[in-house]
């Protein structure tokens, strides 16, 4: 089996690549990226992708995605416009990538005969700022970025008689690998309380919003490989909803000494969570202590 994973050089990438390079079934793994990051600790680390390539591309390139794409026979896409934060500054870049992008990416597809799969990573964030969404809840995106990946997805479920489609609406994702992101709240709280032993708070604190940690995703992600079929599947997943506060109070936990400011904390932010039934029931406390060990292990001061 041959995968591609487009935007493969990025957080979420670098995880999933060595989670990918290890399975028997898996011949070769091609990360696809344009490295538009400039984050070069994708090919940085101490394991060996042996079976993994990669090659400089961008998925606007319609020509080269085809001529990527002959003999692969899955599809993860995770190319994407992310930015922290997520404003109408960015509307023609959310457009342009998440949303032409993906179509480029389907349409090419629609051109090679081999692809079985895509696997395309959206966000929670298409349903809008709710509480305890439903599995049965309709996407109401209310910002520039959802609206795009939202789009994106009904590009991707238009492959419905080419191959099987799995869209995986995503928590945000937290975790430390070499790429890891600081835009990411859980990752920006974690490395500024080792490093500076101090965070900033925006607002109030009671902001919610679901959580996953990068393992979780990964494993989940490569177990869709098991099974193929002509089924069209859509899922929400995260481990936990979590309000900046109670992040807070765990960090708190594991570093007494640490210091946190609110800044306009008389101001309250816009929020959204998933129903439990949508979420893995991962400890909460347990994962951010896992992050936070991580981080501090990598972190060559005291």
């Amino acid at each position: 089996m041959r995968v591609l994973v487009t935007g493969g050089a990025g957080y979420l990438g670098y995880s999933l690549t060595n989670y990918l390079n290890e399975l028997g079934d898996i011949s070769e793994v091609i990360v696809y990226d344009n490295l538009s990051r400039v984050h070069p600790n994708f090919f940085l680390g101490s394991k060996k992708l042996n079976k993994t390539t990669f090659i400089k591309g961008d998925i606007l390139n319609t020509d080269k995605l085809i001529k990527i794409l002959k003999n692969i026979d899955v599809v993860y896409h995770l190319a994407a416009h992310t930015p922290f934060p997520k404003n109408h500054l960015e509307n023609f870049r959310y457009e342009q990538i998440n949303q032409w992008g993906t179509l480029n990416v389907v349409n090419a597809i629609k051109r090679v005969e081999t692809v079985k799969k895509i696997i395309f990573l959206s966000t929670s964030a298409v349903y809008g700022n709710r509480h305890e969404i439903s599995p049965e809840a309709v996407p109401q995106p209310q910002n520039a970025y959802s609206k795009s990946k939202y789009e994106a997805e009904k590009y991707v479920k238009a492959l419905s008689e080419k191959c099987e489609i799995n869209v995986i609406r995503s928590g945000n994702i937290f975790g430390y690998n070499l790429c890891f992101r600081l835009d990411a709240v859980i990752n920006n709280f974690i490395f500024e309380s080792i490093v500076n032993k101090k965070i900033q708070i925006y607002g109030n604190g009671k902001q919610m919003r679901p959580f996953i940690h990068i393992d979780t995703l990964c494993m989940y992600l490569v177990d869709l490989l098991e099974d193929f079929s002509t089924s069209q599947t859509t899922k929400t997943i995260a481990d936990f909803n979590s309000n900046l506060n109670q992040i807070k109070q765990i960090l708190l936990d594991n570093l007494p000494e640490l210091e946190y400011i609110y800044l306009n904390q008389n101001l309250s932010f816009d929020s959204h969570s998933l129903h439990k039934s949508l979420l893995l029931d991962k400890g909460q406390e347990t994962l951010i202590k896992k992050s936070f060990l991580n981080f501090k292990n990598h972190i060559r001061i005291k």
